[in-house]
């Protein structure tokens, strides 16, 4: 019986073990396995007075409100968009709009890609309400170059210089047959001048004073007969080339490549051009 007695004190106590083991209970709502999950939604905000707060409103959005064209009063026009346009055609749009005076001006507009020919200005400006009687000023866009910097340079190069730009050059004093270097230029240089005016350049004139070594004056041989311009040319060191042949023979000079009285080595080429018998 003692040696049972462990035994029985084992098996005694699994049965308190287990009788006394606690048994879930599924709670609803407990989102235990395989129950469902319980929701809760916030509670809705109330005010102090225990109402709920109503949501902000957007503010209202205003309308554009629709631009009205100035309406012209008695003896006003609406002045009408004339970029763009060709003088000519200017005259009959002003005429239809109520105006009778205008005057058109050459305006130069650099580095900008331009019509050559068309209105690129006009004042007043398109739309404006002015009296009928207001002179409408138009620029008319014409080709512009920037005027080189030529002080220093000999008249020759002074000359290639200037027809790179596609610009015209006056050179003074005119009576002069040897020029040496530009003393000074009419126009600034780094000015955008339009290319159908003249800028007016004034040279040394050496006139009178000895020929360096080694060196001779061209002479003017424009308008000579063919002729006489080798003869003269010759005299004074300088060989003439014709570059042109004539079967009847030679006729009058009618350019030469070095102008007269440019100073140039002796034994020179100066080509002629002519015409022909």
């Amino acid at each position: 019986m003692r040696r049972l007695l462990p035994y029985l004190l084992f098996a005694v106590t699994a049965l308190v073990g287990t009788a006394c083991k606690p048994i879930p209970i599924p709670v609803p709502g407990a989102g235990g396995p395989g129950g469902p999950v319980q929701t809760t939604s916030p509670a809705p905000t109330t005010s102090p007075t225990g109402s709920p707060s109503p949501e902000p409103s957007s503010p209202p959005v205003e309308s554009p409100s629709p631009t009205v064209a100035p309406s012209p009063g008695p003896g006003e026009a609406v002045v009408p968009n004339l970029l763009g346009r060709r003088p000519y055609e200017t005259a009959s749009v002003l005429t239809a709009a109520g105006f009778a005076n205008s005057m058109s001006q050459e305006t130069c507009r650099p580095n900008e890609d331009l019509t050559l020919g068309t209105i690129i200005t006009q004042s007043p400006v398109a739309g404006s309400v002015v009296d009928a009687d207001t002179q409408i000023m138009l620029g008319v866009a014409i080709a512009c170059s920037e005027v080189p910097n030529i002080v220093g340079m000999s008249k020759d190069d002074a000359i290639q210089s200037f027809a790179a730009a596609s610009l015209t050059m006056w050179l003074r004093p005119e009576d002069c047959l040897r020029y040496g270097k530009v003393i000074e230029q009419q126009v600034a240089p780094g000015t955008v001048y339009p290319q159908v005016q003249g800028v007016i350049v004034t040279a040394e004139c050496l006139d009178g004073q000895p020929v360096p070594p080694g060196m001779v004056v061209v002479p003017d041989v424009l308008g000579m007969p063919v002729d006489e311009a080798r003869s003269t040319l010759d005299e004074a060191g300088i060989v003439a080339v014709m570059l042109t042949e004539c079967a009847n023979g030679y006729g009058y000079v009618m350019t030469q490549s070095q102008a007269g009285g440019s100073v140039v080595p002796i034994g020179s080429s100066l080509e002629l051009t002519h015409t022909c018998l």
